[in-house]
This record gives C-alpha cells, structure tokens and sequence, in this order.
C-alpha cells in the first residue's frame, strides 16, 4: 500500500509518520487481552464498514459537557474517526468513556427522534457508556474480561432499564434503538509493510536507521532505500525485496543490471558472526557489512567457494520494512529478511536461514545491531526509527557569535502560477526575495527589494538542536515568524524547506510579465506554502540604521516636497505647497514651500535624554556556543536605529510641519523640541515613505507595523495619511504619488575648496576670535584699523563631507577651530540624573555660542583637541559623545537665497541652525531670518608661529609666554588686539621671559617696530 505520508513527528530524533487516520486502510478487530486505558485510538465499526465519526460539536443544555453527533460514513478518513477508550467504574458498574482525538469531546448518540439521550440521567449520562451482552461471539470478549466484564459487547447509554437499548446504523446515522440492533467493535490499523518511495519519502530523499542507544550499528549515515520486485528481480538474478543502499550514485530507481552493480548494499554477512551464542546455522547474531552490487549474487547460486570469494548473497540485503502499529505509534519499524545464506560451521557448506528480524542486542558492554532468529530474549529490541539524515544541523547554520541574518531567495519553482502558458521560472517564486508587504509575507524579484533594508532580512531568533529547526523572524516585523527544518541542497548556502510549522507557512509572490503587466499571487488562490521550496540563504549586512533615512538628509540645506506619478493624466509632479487650511499640493514648483531639516537625533549621554528621538528596535537572536555545544539565545541583540526628524519652515520663525486630523500642515510650536516627528522610508524606487512619529517617546514597535499608512494625496489635493499608502505597499508598473526630497537648488554652496578667507559682515564689521577668551565676535569697523590686522581676521577653510549633497567645512584660526557649544552649555548629568548647563557658553537669549577651541586637524574626519587636560579626539564615526561629536565643527556655508549671489550664511552641521550676531557676539539660532549675512573675501595666509626678528632685536613665544633677546635697558609694552596692555617692563637682560595670556599679541620693543606674535 502507496500512503502518502504528510506529518513529521518527533521522538527523540527526527521521525516521520504516516498519519493513517484512513479507516479504508487494512483494520482488524482489536484482539483478545486489549486493554482500554485511553492510551490508544481505535476505530469503532459494526464490521461492515460502517464507523462511527465525529462531525459536529454541541453543548448540551446547561451540562459543560460537549456532545458529538456521528454518521456512518463508510471509509471516514482522519482524527475524526479515531477514539480512545477509557475503561471507569461508575456506580460499581464497568462502564468506558469514548474520546475523539479531533474534537476532544466523548462519544454519545442521538434518538429515533434526532434528541439526545439521558437528559435526566446526569452528566454521566452523556460521557458514562456500557458493554452489554448480544447473542454471538465477539473478538474483544477476552478483552473485557481482563477489564472485569463478562459478558460479550454492544454500547449504549445508561439509563435505567440500559439492556433493552440497542444500536442501529442507518443512512441517517447512528441511534438509540430500544428493538433491533448491531454490535460495535473496537479495531486497530494492521501492521503495514513499507515501500522504498516512502521511507525515502520520510527522509526527503535519504535517511537513517537508528536503534536505541545501540552503540555498534551498520546503518550509520544516509540510506537510499530500491524496491527489486518480482519481475525485476527476475530481470537482474537477484532476490526481490527492499534493499538499503549507502551509495546509490544519483539514482532514484533500479532497473537494470548496470544501475544495480553501480550502487552499494548493506547486508548480512555471510560467515561473520558476533559470537554471542558461537556460529549458529538459524542465523543468530550474525554482522552486517556493506557490499557492492557486483558481489551480490542470487541466492540460488550462493555456492560455499562464490561466499569464500567475497560474494554476498543477494537475499542477505532484500529487507522487509515494516511499520509496527501506523496508527499510535508511527514511525516505528522492524526489519526482517525473509531468507539469508551463510557458511557452516566447517566454512565448507552454505546454510539457509529464513524469517530473520533484525534487532539490537547486548553483547557485554556494547549494544550492537545484530540478526537473530526471533525476538524472544527480552534484551532484543527490534524497533528501529527513520531519521532524517540530511538535516541541517543547527552548528553548521548559526553563527559562534553573532547574529545569523540572511535575505532569502527562493531557487524554486514550487508555486507556480496556474494555466497553461505558465512559464514556471517566471510565474513562480522563483529567483525572488522574501520579505514583507501590508498582508504578511511576501516575495518579489531583486529590482522591487531593498536588501539592505530590515523589512527583508530575516533573522534566526530560536534553534532547537534535537529536532533541528530554526525559526526565522522579520528583522523590522517582528511578528512574521516561521519555523523549518532545512535539508542542504547541491549548491552552497541553498536548502529545502521541509516541515515548515506545524500550520504550514503561505506567503504572498508577484511576477511581472514581458508585457509589463504585475500580478500578485494570493495565498488562498492557489495556496503558497514555504514547505518543499528550496532557498538560498544570502548573509545579509546588517547596518541598524539601513532602510530609513539616517544622515542622507544632513547636508542638505534647504528641501522641497514632491510627490511624483507616471499616470498621464496627473502632472508629473506635485509640490507640496501651502492650502486654504492644511498643505497641500500644487503643479507650479514656484509654490513649493521650502523646509530647513532638524534632526532629532540626541542620545542619551547628551543634554536631554527625554527628547531622544533615535527610535530603537531590539530583536533576540540564536547562536551556537561551540563550546557547550549548545544553543543560546541573546536578549534584544540585534538593533534597528531610526532617526526622525523635524521640518521648518524656511523663512518663518518658529513655524514646523506638522499633522493635523492626518493631514499635513504647518504649525507654530514655540520650542523646535515639540515639534512633530518623521520617520523617512527608503523605497526601493527611489522614493520615500513619510511616516509620522506619534509623540516624542513612542516606541519602534508603535510606529512600524504592518497597517502603517505612509502620506500620500487625497482627491482633494491635500497630503494625508488616513487612507495613504502602505509603507509595505505593493510595488506596481505604475507608482503613484511616490514621495521625495529633493534639495532646494536655490542655495549653493560655497565652491567647496581649503583656503584661506575673511568673512565680511558687511557694514557690521568683519567675523573674528576674541584672543581672550576665544569667543566668535564681530570686530566693529570703529576698531578695524586701529586694533585688528588682516591677519587677525582672516580663517582657514579646511572642507569636510566632500561627498556629501552639501560639502562642510573646518572654520579655524590660528589652530583654534570654531566650535556649536551647545553641547556644552546644556548636558545631562549621570550623577544628578538631571539636566545642567554652563551659562559661560550661553549667549544672553540662551542660545549657545560660537567659540574656539584649540585642535588640530589630523584627517577630514579627525580633530585631536583637549578635554579636561586630557587628549582625545574627536571622529566622524567613533567617540560621538566627545563634545557632541564632529559635526559640531562643521559648517555648511550656502547662499543666502539665488538672487544674493556672492552672500553666505553659515549653518552648523550638528544641529541646523544658523551662525548669528547679538550685540557683537555669535552664537547659533534656528531663526533663518536672524542668520549672520558674511562676504566670503580670498585672504592670505596668517603669520606662522615662529621667532620673528626685529633688526638686532628678537621676539619668540613658547607656551605662556613671550621670549624677547637682544632689548637690554629698553621698554617692552605687550598688548591684545584690541590694543589693551597686557604687560609693560623694562628689560634688565640680554633675554627675558614674559608671561602673558595665549593669543595673538603686539609686541612694541622700544626704537623698534611693533611685531606680532602668536602665544599657545
């Protein structure tokens, strides 16, 4: 019999099981000394194929009890039809309760009249049911009478004269009869005998044997069983039967002599024996070994001086396998020969053994896999199980250490698309990419997947070593989960999917054709399942900050919004303008509002850890511990980052994007840190998906699901969310209302060169560094000649981000770089778990000024400077919390607007905001229109810090100090650039010392020129 087998079971390895829940399968009455302990499941059936089945469930009045109604479906497959019987003592009578193993609910009838029986009769009434005596002989009498009962059998309810109720199968069902009546009997599944395409079947191909504890086995590694029939057998001289093989050479049948010698058995030796009771001629504990298809020779043939050559009878490997009791407890079997040729004792004759079961048996220490005669001795066991030998194992997938994040891609073409023009290789799942979409799962071709992106890598969140699967999760939706077993495929890092869950897992696919036209296969027309499909496991990179916009936006100066179709009857592009009430959409570009970007992207170590709005997603994940040699599962692992941001309005003071009743609007909001959040989807097309963020602390997980609408247009023009797009839409060929940010190209860059300039604040003055205290000032015209050099105005340009949309740049002086203090005028305190400031860097509105700090330029992305007395430096990509990080050195410098050509303003890369002047210091505002409006002029190159020589006299510095030679008995006046003395003495000595502030200094020596130095 050919079943086909469709349940994996576990028990202790990996076995697979028939189900056999087929009462049209080989039944017989279950036998005499049955016992019913509710242990099994049995069929119940009047021995004419007629068998009682659960159909339906119902609640009996106020009784909690469930009742099931039954038909007399012949052939009834599945659970349905199965029942254990548990034998009770009830009121001193033996009485049995009947349990489907479908419904969980136990056996009643219903009347003649379609009622339920034993409405007065008490629960027991509906669950309690009897053995009465018929006339005849019955099969289960020896049976109940183990039980304590005597009589022969028929069921019935109790109730109060229970002997004059009788059963009656009819095509209305099974009844309650008080006249005519048959008996019910109890029958279990036959043993069946296996064929070679079902137990390769159980092992997806090949599999193992394997014998409790045995420690000596031949079955070790895979097996590929060949069913030789009669004609067959006839055909190639050799002896019909399931033979076992290790080698098989890519076949998947025998046919011919050719394949047959090609291929490897395992079979009983023909003389070798365990010499657990001698040489015995019926075949007792003799070995196996493995044996070419060559040296197997028909048993008719098997002479003594063949066997002294090596030759093997073939008989020796044509197994029987056999599957004990399919029904409760499959995957179970036993392996018999049913004739085996071995030597004498002499080794002169050959002896033939017949009906020999193969069985694991103790030999001193060692259990070993052996032939006996028959299993008598109770060390025999001759149960033996099917495990699946190509399994992956769960240390040849997981990582040592890491995280094991894969995208997957599938190389088959299992679901195909129904008709008949299917091209499989198009209409499939083949060569896509599993990810998710708004419905679940779902897979796609690589020009419709972000790989980069979480919402398609999967990671492996659990591993169970002993049955050997793993269970994927969604990197970014974290409910999408499926569990599988792999089976390695020929090609590397590709695997079959088997056992995918216990539910099965579907999945969603699309496919474009030559023509252009997307179509989407549901998961319910035809089904997609991932079991039987093969995959290629691709190890992802895994950046927590991929898939949304993270920095791409940090350079980008001023922004417009766009939403792009290539419907022709809508403009190609849509602005998001300002509407009647709330944004909305306009075809003229000229009306597209503009938005400087704030980046909400404070961490915790930073001024307030409350505002943080990098948004976090934390997945567990499995990995190998090769040294315990066990799985472990590491805690929120694996990290997704997500940066929000905010949008304000170019040209208004406090004015931000912001959503009102789902749609987009602008609103006022006094402090930038209120103002609404986005997230920014990276679609695969290009585009983006504009999410807005609920409030300020929410979590990654209330943000990101499934059903989140992305803003879109509404038939009215305005930009909303209620009814948007999925950001898991479905991409088809034709995208409407795609989302961007496109930089506004109105204000460009300074020509992003290093160099040397003086920033003229026009009729203000001109931008420069307070000697003293390194603050940013803007040095008054009234004191341009009298106090300042053009040395002492004049900045290098060292650029930075030179990929960026918008380059920055380095702005120092005299080796002291420009530097957004506001990291440094508020900060939170670990020891007070508070927020704290420094009012020294704080302009007099609050804002944080613009000051100096020494450092030195060691890479673009590279300052060494000093914190604390201690050297540090600052990077791009390492030691962030170091004075808030380098962008707090950067700048962009951009026009101020297209038709103010050659007129900068100077934005601070860390946060944004503006470079400005109040009453005659600098500091940083959000405030556009209170932007510090400079002429970038072409400047020389500052003194160098070096001796400087005055005619016979000689000024140098050295660290605080002012070294002056040859100015014996002469007057020496040290001042600040702003003209104040700074010391005054007269020199005593042919070289003297001075201590003064750092800084650029004069120096008059008298009768000489005045120089000026640089003090570090």
């Amino acid at each position: 019999m050919n079943k086909k087998f469709s349940t994996l079971l576990t028990a202790g390895l990996l076995m697979v099981g028939a189900l056999l829940g087929n009462v049209n399968a080989q039944t017989t009455k279950a036998p005499a000394g049955t016992k019913f302990d509710g242990s099994k499941y049995f069929y119940l059936g009047d021995g004419n194929d007629h068998f009682v089945s659960a159909t339906s469930l119902a609640k009996k009045g106020d009784n909690p009890k469930l009742t099931i109604l039954n038909a007399n479906e012949a052939g009834k497959e599945g659970d349905a039809a199965l029942w254990k019987i548990q034998a009770v003592n009830y009121n001193s009578t033996l009485q049995f309760v009947f349990t489907n193993k479908e419904t969980k609910g136990v056996l009643t009838f219903k009347t003649a009249d379609g009622s339920i029986p034993g409405d007065n009769d008490g629960a027991n009434a509906l669950t309690h049911l009897t053995w009465l005596e018929l006339s005849g002989d019955y099969s289960m009498k020896d049976g109940l009478t183990e039980q304590g009962v005597t009589t022969s059998k028929l069921i019935a309810v109790p109730s109060t004269t229970p002997n004059k109720i009788k059963l009656k199968s009819s095509s209305d069902g099974w009844e309650m009869n008080t006249s005519d009546g048959t008996a019910l009997f109890a029958y279990i599944i036959d043993s069946e005998d296996r064929t070679a395409a079902e137990l390769n079947e159980l092992g997806n191909g090949s599999f193992a044997l394997t014998y409790k504890d045995a420690t000596k086995t031949p079955f070790d590694g895979e097996i590929r069983a060949f069913d030789i029939d009669n004609s067959t057998a006839t055909d190639l001289g050799v002896s019909e039967g399931t033979y076992l093989a290790t080698n098989w050479a890519n076949l998947t049948e025998i046919t011919t002599l050719a394949q047959f010698q090609k291929c490897t058995f395992i079979a009983l030796d023909s003389y070798k024996n365990w010499n657990i009771n001698e040489l015995k001629a019926d075949g007792e504990g003799y070995k196996f070994t493995t044996v070419s298809g060559k040296n197997l020779i028909k048993n008719d043939d098997a002479k003594a001086a063949e066997m002294k050559k090596g030759k093997i009878s073939s008989a020796n490997a044509a197994f029987t396998v056999t599957e004990l009791d399919p029904l409760n407890n499959a995957g179970e079997y036993t392996l018999t020969l049913k004739a085996a040729t071995f030597m004498n004792a002499d080794k002169d004759g050959e002896i033939t053994a017949e009906n020999l079961t193969i069985a694991a048996v103790e030999d001193q220490e060692d259990l070993i896999v052996t032939s006996v005669a028959e299993e008598t001795a109770e060390n025999h066991l001759s149960i033996c199980t099917l495990a699946n030998s190509n399994l992956v194992s769960v240390d040849k997938l997981l990582s040592t250490k890491a995280a094991s994040v894969f995208n997957i891609q599938f190389m088959s073409t299992v679901n195909a698309a129904e008709g008949t023009d299917v091209d499989p290789k198009t209409q499939s799942e083949y060569n896509k990419f599993l990810g998710v979409n708004k419905d679940g799962m779902f897979a796609q071709g690589s020009a419709f997947v972000n790989q980069d992106a979480p919402e398609n890598q999967w990671i492996i969140v659990d591993a169970n070593k002993t049955e050997k699967t793993f269970t994927f999760q969604n990197r970014e939706l974290s409910e999408q989960t499926f569990t599988v077993k792999l089976i390695a495929g020929k090609t590397a890092n590709t695997y079959k999917v088997v056992d995918a869950s216990e539910n099965d897992v579907e999945f969603n696919y699309a496919y474009v054709t030559k023509q252009g036209e997307y179509t989407v296969v549901e998961s319910d027309d035809p089904k997609i399942s991932l079991d039987g499909t093969t995959i290629k496991l691709i190890a992802a990179e895994v950046n927590p900050m991929a898939g949304y916009v993270t920095d791409e936006l940090d350079n980008a100066g001023l922004v417009r919004f766009v939403f792009t179709s290539d419907q022709p009857t809508i403009a190609n592009e849509l602005f998001v303008a300002k509407g009647a009430t709330d944004l909305a959409v306009s075809k003229n570009s000229a009306d597209a509002l503009k938005w400087s970007i704030v980046k909400f992207d404070a961490s915790a170590d930073e001024l307030d850890a409350l505002v943080s709005d990098t948004i976090y997603a934390y997945n567990d994940y499995a990995y190998y511990d090769a040294a315990k040699k066990e799985v472990k599962v590491e805690t929120a692992g694996d990290t997704i980052a997500v940066v929000a941001y905010g949008f304000k309005q170019y040209g208004k003071d406090k004015t931000y994007l912001s959503v009102s009743s789902s749609k987009l609007s602008a609103a006022e909001v006094e402090d930038a840190a209120d103002a609404q959040r986005f997230l920014i989807k990276i679609n695969k097309n290009g585009s983006y998906s504009l999410i807005a963020v609920p409030t300020a602390e929410v979590e990654y997980t209330e943000i990101i699901k499934e059903d989140t609408k992305a803003f879109t247009v509404d038939g009215s023009g305005n930009v909303e969310n209620s009814a948007g797009t999925s950001i898991y839409y479905d991409y088809t060929t034709t995208h409407v209302y795609d989302f961007s940010v496109v930089k506004d190209e109105a204000t460009p860059s300074l020509d992003h060169k290093p160099g040397y300039v003086t920033l003229n604040a026009d009729n203000k003055g001109y931008v420069a560094m307070d000697s003293v205290t390194y603050e940013g000032i803007v040095a008054p015209v009234s004191l341009l000649k009298s106090a300042y050099t053009s040395e002492d105005l004049t900045f290098r340009l060292d650029t930075a981000d030179s990929e960026a949309f918008v380059p920055s740049f380095y702005i120092s002086h005299i080796g002291k770089f420009m530097y957004n203090a506001k990291d440094s005028a508020d900060y939170y305190n670990d020891g007070t778990a508070s927020a704290e400031g420094n009012k020294l860097y704080k302009l007099v509105d609050g804002n944080a000024k613009a000051i100096f700090r020494a450092a030195t330029l060691l890479a673009s992305d590279t300052l060494a400077t000093t914190v604390n007395g201690k050297e540090v430096k600052v990077m791009a990509e390492a030691n962030k919390s170091i004075l808030g990080g380098l962008n707090n050195f950067k700048y962009q410098i951009v026009q101020k607007t297209a038709d103010s050509e050659g007129e900068y303003v100077i934005k601070s890369v860390a946060d944004g905001y503006y470079l400005y002047n109040l009453n005659g210091f600098l500091g940083f505002t959000d405030n556009s229109d209170k932007a510090l409006v400079v002429l970038v002029e072409a400047s020389e190159a500052p003194v160098a810090n070096e001796a400087v020589s005055t005619s016979s006299v000689k000024v140098a510095t050295t660290n605080g100090a002012v070294v002056i030679s040859g100015a014996a008995g002469k007057t020496v006046t040290i001042s600040n650039l702003l003209g104040q003395p700074v010391a005054s003495t007269v020199i005593t000595s042919s070289e003297a010392t001075i201590s003064v502030p750092a800084g650029v200094v004069i120096v008059a020596v008298e009768g000489e020129a005045a120089v000026k130095a640089i003090v570090r």
